[in-house]
């Protein structure tokens, strides 16, 4: 009689066991009769369907996927001894194989499993591991990724450039391509890791790092020497972000929207700031010409410490803004607006008047930007990458910004340009381009908020925050008896900041904006370019 036709005929006088309670039980009631001679014959014939699955009835789980028993042991059912058996079931998962026995919960004893599976079982588990961390690297890194990354190109082209010292215009042109995308990618790392802390780390990393391109080149020409470079840039980033990047944002949005709306808390608080700024400016030029005329002794040691003085003034306004935007005052600042009230300011009801009703189209555009910041949420990384990004991007731009600073006056010779040209016009756009962009683009959605708080945010922080900072940081970086930083400036880069701080003030008076007033501030930043364009 074969083995299968006595197996059959054991198994017909014997009655399925209570206590399985799976499905299966004539199959596990064959391997118990056949357990006390042996399951060699079952195995060289390759049915692993004679293996256990487990006492599901004790609550156990059925184990999956592969597994190999080896040797002689107790039959988890009938106590019976397996004979030499060589399995590897198809149902044990990766689980079940390292944490097979009664430290894993099962009533039968520890199995002996084959080292290869063990080894091949632990491999899998290290490549899944590895691919999950890369799928979550590429997922953060989608932020990071852009049109403008094609100018990475010149960030190595650029350094390298300037090490072997070629052209000053050629060095110039790389390093300022190159600082373009790096600017755009600090911007975006510096989010990330204010995303990955709390709200308030969050808000003065965003304060702090808002126009770092914009410091660290200050800081490179300071430690160059070259004060006038210092100033005229921080001149061009304020005027280019009040006049330019706030005039394109209504100009734009205008085109879409017949009026469109501001919150005047987020107007009143930004102006006031913007003001005692202006007013920052222009005391230490008026006492510096006091001192002139004086003909009093000394006067450029004087206008250094009171240029200190008001620095350390602008810096504790600063203090006090932050104070009142992140903490009292947090509410008024909420990116929660989709543009006013939507009284009436879409034109996109087909009439062509512009003066169809916006409650619907306010609603809707707030769902999508719920939506929308959903699904960015998986696609931040990881407060150790965006860190790591922030610091690689920190230091390309200083060593980008030496050369840039170094080559500027080649450059300017080479184009026949002025330094304060291309110091106040040429150099800001590094930093503001991406601001520029995103400014105009939130405005065109009728998120006027978000668009102005962008232009006059970036302003305020480089008045009252960079600029003072800068004068204060002279005296620790310039050595003793050299010239410092201060804020005596020339008359002309005087009179520019209170006029682009008046026109934007006036112009965001009512809380209401409209495309003409947009155009007035872009034409008036023309009219300032013109005169450093022509300033000797």
């Amino acid at each position: 009689m074969g083995l299968i036709d006595a197996l059959k005929s054991m198994t017909s006088s014997e009655s399925p066991d209570p206590g399985i309670t799976t499905g299966g039980n004539e199959r596990r009631s064959l391997l118990r009769k056949t357990s006390s001679v042996g399951l060699g014959g079952a195995a060289a014939a390759g049915n692993s369907d004679f293996l256990p699955r487990g006492p599901t009835a004790q609550g156990t789980k059925p184990m999956k996927k592969a597994m190999s028993v080896s040797g002689s042991s107790e039959h988890p059912y009938t106590g019976g001894k397996y004979g030499t058996v060589n399995h590897r079931h198809k149902y044990i998962n990766d689980e079940d194989v390292l944490s097979t026995g009664a430290s894993a919960g099962h009533s039968y004893p520890r199995w002996d499993f084959d080292g290869e599976i063990l080894a091949e079982v632990r491999a899998r588990r290290i490549f899944n591991h590895i691919e999950q961390r890369k799928m979550g690297l590429n997922l953060g890194l989608e932020g990071y990724k852009g049109p403008l990354n094609v100018l990475l190109l010149f960030v190595p082209l650029g350094i390298w450039a300037g090490v072997a010292k070629w052209n000053p215009a050629v060095v110039f042109i790389f390093n300022f391509l190159g600082c373009i995308p790096l600017a755009t990618i600090l911007g975006r790392a510096t989010e990330d890791v204010a995303d990955n802390s709390t709200e308030t780390i969050g808000g003065l990393l965003n304060a702090t790092f808002g126009n770092a391109v914009e410091l660290i080149l200050s800081v490179a020409a300071l430690r160059s020497g070259k004060l006038d470079v210092v100033r005229n840039t921080l001149v061009g980033s304020i005027l280019s972000n009040l006049l330019l990047v706030l005039g394109s944002s209504l100009l734009f949005g205008g085109f879409y929207y017949r009026e469109q709306h501001i919150l005047p808390q987020i107007v009143e608080a930004n102006c006031l700031a913007l003001t005692t700024a202006a007013i920052g400016f222009v005391l230490p030029p008026l006492f510096a010409l006091t001192l002139r005329e004086s003909k009093v002794d000394q006067h450029k040691a004087i206008i250094e410490k009171f240029s200190f003085v008001s620095s350390v003034i602008l810096l504790t306004v600063y203090v006090l803004y932050l104070v009142f935007q992140l903490k009292t005052h947090s509410d008024d600042f909420d990116d929660t607006s989709t543009g006013g009230d939507g009284d009436g300011d879409g034109d996109g009801d087909g009439d062509g008047d512009g003066d169809g009703d916006g409650d619907g189209d306010g609603d809707e555009e707030m769902q999508q930007q719920s939506q929308q910041d959903a699904l960015e949420e998986d696609d931040k990384p990881t407060l150790k990458v965006a860190l790591s990004i922030m610091v690689i991007d920190v230091l390309l731009v200083a060593a980008s910004s030496e050369f840039l600073v170094d080559s500027l006056e080649g450059f300017s010779f080479s184009c026949g340009l002025s330094e304060a040209f291309v110091a106040v016009v040429l150099l800001p756009f590094i930093g503001n381009a991406v601001e520029h962009v995103s400014a105009v683009i939130v405005a065109m959605k009728n998120r006027m908020d978000l668009s102005v708080g962008i232009a006059l945010g970036s302003s305020v922080q480089i008045a009252i925050f960079a600029s003072p900072f800068m004068v204060l940081l002279s005296w620790l970086v310039v050595p003793s008896g050299a010239p410092k930083l201060t804020l005596d400036m020339s008359t002309f880069d005087t009179v520019s900041i209170v006029v682009a701080v008046c026109m934007a003030s006036f112009t965001l008076r009512d809380a209401t904006t409209n495309w003409l007033e947009g155009a007035v501030l872009v034409l008036m930043y023309c009219l300032v370019a013109a005169g450093f364009y022509f300033k000797p």
